[in-house]
């Protein structure tokens, strides 16, 4: 599933907005972990466990939320530094 390569994405994007300024590149890839992370909620089941045993999602909870959220925020921060790196010139 491409769903959990929205989390590598959303870390090398977080390093990458703290510690390169690479605000484009940071940008670019963290829209595209949030795009991948979208669509968890049409997902009616996930695997549980190593043996292939598959669990109901019966809601989308607070850690979820969280997730996405994060995800979102770190898209908007990227897009305001790239503004304001815009506005200086």
């Amino acid at each position: 599933m491409l769903i959990w390569l929205a989390n590598p994405l959303f870390i090398i994007s977080y390093f990458l907005f703290l510690f390169s300024k690479r605000f484009k590149l940071t940008f670019v890839l963290s829209l595209i972990g949030f795009i991948l992370a979208l669509p968890f909620l049409q997902i009616d089941e996930i695997v549980k466990d190593e043996a292939g045993n598959t669990g109901l999602i019966t809601s989308y909870l607070l850690g979820y939320w969280l997730w996405l959220s994060a995800s979102f925020l770190l898209v908007a921060a990227s897009l305001s530094q790239i503004i304001k790196a815009y506005k200086k010139q």
